[in-house]
């Protein structure tokens, strides 16, 4: 998986995501083709706005592979949520 097909799967997500008080990005890329994608909840985030971890997995791969074909594994890691 390509960190370019990754970053253009999240752009197309952040407008959404950052006018509901949260921020997108990449936290980690793996040799075997994973991400790892932070979600960052900043103060006064609408939590309620949120889709579960499940969807927006989902739609995060699903952006990956119209950019890049093939998808590895998308996990998601959430900062910020404690302070909500």
């Amino acid at each position: 998986m390509q960190v370019e097909a990754v970053e253009s799967a999240l752009e197309s997500l952040r407008p959404g995501l950052e006018a509901d008080g949260f921020d997108l990005r990449i936290e980690q890329m793996s040799p075997d083709g994973g991400a790892v994608i932070c979600i960052e909840a900043r103060p006064g985030a609408c939590m309620e706005c949120l889709v579960p971890d499940e969807v927006l997995v989902q739609i995060i791969k699903n952006g990956i592979s119209k950019h890049a074909g093939e998808v590895g594994s998308v996990s998601l890691v959430k900062r910020g949520f404690d302070h909500q």
